[in-house]
């Protein structure tokens, strides 16, 4: 997936915060799939997110991350791309 995408930022995002190569990211992962995911990562993530797309992420948004696809849907809907 090129960078350029949103699905492809966030898969470099999620590869780099998770130390595991990019080309095993996709919109299925998840906490299930990736084994340093755990909630301090999921916090991290959610700080790096917020930074690289320029947005805040209510405690709602938090939650609803469940899986890369649901970062790609978070930020799409947020109009941050």
């Amino acid at each position: 997936m090129p960078v350029e995408t949103v699905q492809g930022r966030i898969e470099e995002i999620v590869a780099t915060m998770f130390n595991v190569p990019v080309e095993t990211v996709n919109l299925a992962s998840s906490p299930a799939t990736i084994e340093n995911w755990d909630s301090m990562g999921q916090l991290m993530l959610v700080l790096e997110i917020e930074q690289q797309f320029g947005v805040q992420l209510a405690p709602e948004d938090v939650e609803s991350i469940v899986n890369v696809q649901s970062v790609v849907s978070l930020i799409e809907r947020k109009g941050a791309v």
